[in-house]
């Protein structure tokens, strides 16, 4: 096969060093045998520290906020549920969303067979209800054992403003935290480890973003699993995002009803918050 000379215009083979009529290098050849170096993004490097870095500034942040939650009847100012909320939930967007800009692209999930991807999808639904259930059976077993009275802040948040509670409690948690714990998180663990290890990794990690919620985290591990298996078969956001999204409705369901019931049964008694 021949290829044309860049520099006279004549015909030589490929496979030659130089062409044979005016010696000028084969190009092609040339860069075969010394292909250009591969430019990388500097956004792309080192991304697992980065994210390391975020899931830090994320326990900070709860941190710092349970810290004003608990020191604000010492120190005498009042900040309401909502508002406490609503602070909470934009510093996390802030932080992941600066996140998800600097370690962008996200590395391409492994190809599922379309059975296994209708498969995930099918048993999406099962298996949240499920975990629901695990979810209450689980908290009402901690709250009898350790004799714990339920707590009165979500509540006081229903009645306050509960459109802001359906937004920031059931959809945009569940839109940051998979963007941040599945698609990033456990998309760049997945080149390095296998795909369970990355999926409970990511979904131990997203447990324990919960230190709030303490005896919950065994039980939010769990839920954290289904999330990161359900992106891995399905290999896409929308069906754990969704996912998410019910499993929170549900929890705010059961406990707008488990203290509404517990504000029936007794009567005008009040309670604190």
């Amino acid at each position: 096969m021949e290829i044309e000379c860049w520099r006279c215009g004549l015909a030589y083979s490929k496979f030659e060093q130089r062409c044979l009529h005016c010696d000028a290098r084969n190009r092609i050849v040339s860069q075969r045998e010394h292909p250009a170096p591969k430019k990388t993004s500097a956004r792309s490097l080192e991304p697992i520290p980065i994210i390391l870095i975020t899931y830090g500034i994320l326990h900070l942040i709860v941190v710092v906020m349970s810290l004003i939650w608990i020191l604000q009847s010492t120190y005498n100012y009042s900040l309401g549920e909502t508002d406490f909320l609503v602070v909470t939930t934009v510093l996390d967007v802030m932080v992941i969303g600066g996140c998800l800009s600097v370690i962008r692209p996200f590395p391409a999930l492994p190809t599922i067979p379309q059975k296994l991807r209708l498969s995930s999808c099918l048993l999406a639904l099962p298996a949240l209800f499920l975990v629901l259930w695990m979810n209450v059976t689980f908290t009402q077993w901690i709250e009898n054992y350790f004799r714990i009275q339920p707590s009165f802040t979500l509540g006081n948040i229903i009645a306050q403003a509960p459109l802001q509670v359906v937004l920031m409690y059931c959809f945009l948690p569940a839109l940051y935290e998979e963007l941040f714990f599945r698609k990033a998180m456990l998309g760049f663990l997945l080149p390095a480890t296998s795909c369970h290890a990355a999926v409970w990794l990511s979904a131990t990690a997203f447990g324990c973003i919960h230190i709030t919620q303490l005896f919950s985290i065994p039980y939010l591990i769990i839920a954290g699993a289904l999330f990161g298996y359900l992106r891995v078969y399905s290999r896409s956001m929308t069906l754990p995002i969704m996912t998410h999204a019910f499993h929170n409705a549900g929890v705010f369901l059961y406990h707008s009803w488990q203290v509404s019931s517990l504000v029936v049964s007794i009567g005008n008694r009040q309670f604190p918050r």
